[in-house]
């Protein structure tokens, strides 16, 4: 599914984290640092609002290496499950809003549902973020909550 600039943005920055502390493949929370370096939007004004920063979210990856996860190359990347999940399930989002374009909060969504495992969901509970208060907010946000 084609993304908006931004929430190409949003993986671009995920990748250059985990790039850059030399991990085995992109996760999930890569994903959330991603979102976390926007200036503005859903996803970035949503999470912020619960207490995360990109700061915050950059300390916990450099200290917690990633998890040894199933990978997939593509897009000249190592995607690990939880973040090939995550953009699954924001493409799913997306379409049961009937839209075309993967956007950032379809990303944030995507990844808000993630179950336990999954790196993002590690990082919300020790954070103690409520992703299904933070999933209906969006939800809210886009008109169907």
């Amino acid at each position: 599914m084609e993304r908006t600039p931004r929430c190409q943005l949003a993986i671009d920055h995920a990748a250059e984290s985990y790039c850059r502390l030399s991990h085995s493949q992109l996760t999930s929370a890569h994903l959330v640092y991603g979102l976390l370096t926007l200036n503005g939007g859903v996803g970035d004004t949503v999470l912020k609002d619960a207490g995360l920063s990109a700061e915050l979210v950059d300390r916990y990856l450099s200290i917690n290496p990633s998890q040894a996860e199933e990978v997939i190359r593509q897009e000249g990347l190592v995607f690990g499950k939880s973040a090939t999940n995550a953009l699954a399930r924001a493409e799913m989002e997306a379409a049961a809003f009937h839209h075309t374009i993967l956007g950032v909060e379809h990303l944030t969504l995507g990844l808000l549902a993630e179950e336990a495992g999954g790196a993002a969901a590690a990082l919300f509970k020790l954070l103690r973020v409520d992703s299904a208060k933070l999933m209906q907010k969006i939800l809210e946000d886009l008109g169907s909550g």
